[in-house]
């Protein structure tokens, strides 16, 4: 499953933005919403909001609709598997590490993971370790089947399958390269990103 050669950038910000809404979903309007301080995908406190960092994944992640329709199907799957790990402290990580495990799956190339660490405001050590801890939480399985993936196109289509939470909530990342503050341009990234064959091993 590969993407199209020519993405629509204004498809994939609007669906990336609707994959955090569904994770804004799933971690912010719990009744019972655990710390899980020993979560890998716990993280502290910055000053950007969910919505905005799925935002910023659209942008500059440079992948194709599949990979979010993907990542939405893995989210949901990991849901019901474990839903204790979805919490207010573990949004944005597992948001990124969905999208980043969902793009080596759907994309024919890809870059390595310092130009996704850039992108995700995460040390490549890091990312490395989110990638391999999210494929964990899945037993490995991420083949998405015709019936998963068509559900997850429909949640990501249709903003009323979507809960916001307008209450204000503090959201937990750590941003080690970049603030939320800063202006990211994709040439800063592509000048020094290579992208490498989906034949190629995932941690890279």
């Amino acid at each position: 499953m590969s993407s199209n050669k020519i993405i629509n950038c204004n498809n994939v910000s609007i669906i990336s933005i609707r994959l955090a809404k569904f994770m804004k979903n799933l971690c912010f309007n719990r009744t019972n919403k655990l710390n899980n301080s020993d979560s890998p995908f716990c993280g502290r406190s910055v000053n950007i909001n969910i919505l905005d960092y799925g935002e910023r994944l659209g942008d500059h992640m440079n992948c194709g609709e599949i990979a979010y329709i993907t990542a939405c199907a893995l989210l949901e799957r990991l849901y019901f598997k474990n839903p204790s790990l979805f919490t207010e402290r573990t949004a944005h990580k597992l948001m990124f590490a969905s999208v980043l495990v969902s793009l080596k799956w759907s994309e024919d190339m890809f870059y390595l993971n310092s130009f996704y660490s850039n992108v995700g405001g995460l040390a490549v050590k890091e990312t490395n370790y989110l990638e391999i801890e999210f494929l964990k939480a899945l037993d490995f399985k991420i083949f998405i089947s015709e019936e998963e993936y068509e559900k997850a196109q429909k949640v990501l289509s249709n903003t009323s399958t979507v809960i916001t939470n307008t209450n204000t909530s503090t959201d937990c990342f750590s941003t080690e390269k970049i603030s939320s503050t800063t202006t990211i341009t994709t040439s800063t990234f592509t000048k020094t990103a290579t992208p490498v064959s989906s034949s190629s091993t995932c941690c890279r």
